[in-house]
């Protein structure tokens, strides 16, 4: 029976480090994917019109309106294990790198 372990990273290096050790664990490259993904949330770039007159506060409030937002990457990655006992094993190696479920109320509090 064949189990999909999905995890979450907040950092690239470390999701590189917990890939690597899971191949040298005996995991085959197809079975370990990460991938990187963006959260969108957040105002679009577009060409929209609210907040103050460039002129305003000395043009501040106009840049601050139409700042680029920071968008938040995170990289997801996702293991194919064989049997419950290679999915503990999986699930180990990438919690050690800093791995989370993606369950927000599973989520360590962010300093």
């Amino acid at each position: 029976m064949n189990t999909q372990i999905v995890r979450i990273f907040d950092n690239y290096d470390a999701a590189q480090r917990a890939r690597a050790e899971l191949i040298a664990s005996g995991f085959t490259d197809e079975r370990v994917q990460l991938k990187v993904k963006e959260d969108e949330a957040g105002p679009a770039k577009s060409n929209f019109t609210v907040g103050n007159d460039p002129n305003v506060v000395g043009g501040q409030a106009y840049s601050r309106t139409y700042a680029p937002t920071n968008q938040v990457e995170y990289f997801m990655m996702t293991v194919l294990a064989n049997d419950p006992s290679e999915a503990a094993g999986a699930a180990s190696i990438m919690a050690r790198h800093g791995a989370t479920s993606g369950d927000p109320a599973q989520q360590p509090p962010r300093r």
